[in-house]
């Protein structure tokens, strides 16, 4: 959810919907066992051809009362289809998921990604992220992608706890996809020696937690790695082993 602190680095390195069920975007069956959602594999770490980018943005609360971390929904779903060798994104996904345990967003998760309830009130259908992946020939060369996001938040906490909220389970060839990503700010702070800092401060373009909005500076930020010699596929990649 939150991004690179990198205004100075951006600056020397410029760039380049609707709503459904969370069912419908991931797809899949009910949970037949509490199996791990990860599991461990021998994948090799393939010489990769395209990032997807991707930063979810779920319900929340400044009070845990009100909603606690282990109830929280993802309700802005964008992946961002980057091509590694022509140092751009090629394709754009991009949904919002009406939440079913909290359906009612509260203020501060409102003020803070800017998403509002009229977004799930009339705004009804949309693409299905399935058919999407399957367009961009995803399954077809799995170990040609690779998942990138900035932090390990995203599918090592929140895709786990949504699937289990939404009694969906992947098949093995879905797993090759979902269970794999690379972290952007360790990529960053292994190319240019620095820490990654937080947002507050970063001259970034949009708006800090808009899902869509902090994937475009994330696959800006990709760009820039590459600018000063970053190889995706010598990142290793994470993995969620666990339950």
């Amino acid at each position: 959810m939150n991004i690179l602190g990198l205004s100075n680095f951006l600056l020397t390195n410029k760039p380049y919907t609707r709503v459904r069920s969370i069912r419908s975007l991931i797809t899949g069956t009910p949970f037949t066992s509490r199996s791990p959602f990860y599991t461990s594999s021998t994948m090799p770490q393939n010489k990769f051809k395209k990032l997807l980018v991707l930063d979810f943005e779920a319900t929340c609360s400044d009070k845990e009362a009100e909603l606690s971390r282990s109830r929280m929904e993802i309700i802005e779903f964008p992946v961002l289809v980057y091509d590694i060798e022509e140092k751009k994104v090629t394709a754009t996904f991009h949904e919002y998921v009406k939440p079913s345990l909290h359906p009612t967003l509260t203020n501060f998760c409102t003020t803070l990604t800017g998403i509002e309830q009229v977004t799930f009130s009339f705004r009804k259908y949309g693409k299905v992220l399935q058919s999407f992946l399957v367009a961009q020939k995803v399954f077809e060369t799995p170990y040609d992608f690779c998942f990138l996001t900035c932090g390990n938040w995203d599918l090592q906490t929140m895709l786990p706890q949504q699937l289990n909220h939404s009694f969906i389970h992947l098949n093995s060839d879905e797993k090759k996809i979902w269970n794999r990503w690379i972290n952007v700010k360790k990529a960053y702070q292994k190319t240019t020696g620095n820490r990654p800092a937080g947002m507050a401060g970063s001259n970034l373009e949009g708006r800090h937690h808009s899902g869509i909005d902090d994937c475009k500076n994330i696959a800006r930020i990709v760009q820039g790695l590459q600018n000063k010699g970053w190889d995706a596929s010598s990142e290793r990649y994470s993995t969620r082993p666990r339950a």
